[in-house]
């Protein structure tokens, strides 16, 4: 219930729960993208930021809870002009005012490496790796408005979508246990999805010792 009027979101989920780690999250991002493809969604791509990476830029640069919820409320309305007069005026760095702009393939990590993107940089790179390089965008400039996420969040969208059609991360503190996971916002795809023809398919355990490799073969079975 939003300003008195009853509003209802159709939604389906994907968690992945006990699994740490960089190839956990990109299980999960190939999974959303793919799941994209699949309904026929045209020009599929995920924004990728990095909870952490955003925190460490915060916390080295701001006192206050207060300052940080200003901050991440301009960063995420893309207030450049604010960033930049609370940059000037306080003596913060400069990157505070940049974040928003920072998206784009995996050099914009460049940029910011002294905050911690080694593990976001390691799931770009394997992306290009799997073939994804045209279905990902880095923007460490995502706010998400839940604070329980605690490392790699993102957004999916798509050709003709006026909203998000999947968004979400990871989220290690909610249950106690590692776990992250993603929504589908039906209701947006319901609007742009094309008809599908349905497929068949078996149950396929794919096991290697090269990882990469394995997600490669797995492709084939999504």
């Amino acid at each position: 219930i939003k300003s008195g009027v009853y509003r209802e979101m159709c939604q389906a989920g994907v968690e992945l729960i006990g699994a740490n780690g960089y190839k956990a999250d990109l299980e999960v991002l190939v999974m959303a993208i793919e799941v994209m493809k699949e309904l026929g969604l045209k020009n599929p791509k995920i924004e990728i930021g990095d909870i952490r990476v955003l925190n460490s830029v915060l916390n080295k640069n701001l006192k206050t809870e207060e300052e940080k919820e200003y901050i991440k409320e301009l960063i995420a309305k893309k207030d450049i002009p604010g960033l930049q007069k609370e940059v000037k005026e306080k003596g913060y760095d400069e990157i505070l005012a940049k974040l928003p702009l920072m998206i784009g393939s995996k050099e914009v990590l460049e940029e910011a490496k002294e905050y911690g993107t080694e593990e976001i940089k390691l799931v770009i790179e394997t992306l290009e790796k799997l073939g994804y390089g045209d279905n990902y965008v880095v923007d460490l400039g995502i706010v998400k408005e839940m604070e329980y996420y605690t490392g790699i969040i993102f957004n999916g969208f798509c050709d003709k979508s006026g909203d998000f059609i999947i968004n979400g991360g990871r989220y290690d503190g909610l249950m106690g246990f590692p776990a992250l996971g993603f929504v589908i916002n039906v209701d947006a795809v319901v609007e742009i999805v094309e008809e599908q023809e349905k497929k068949d398919k078996s149950g396929v355990y794919i096991v290697s010792s090269d990882y990469v490799k394995a997600l490669k073969k797995k492709k084939k079975y999504i």
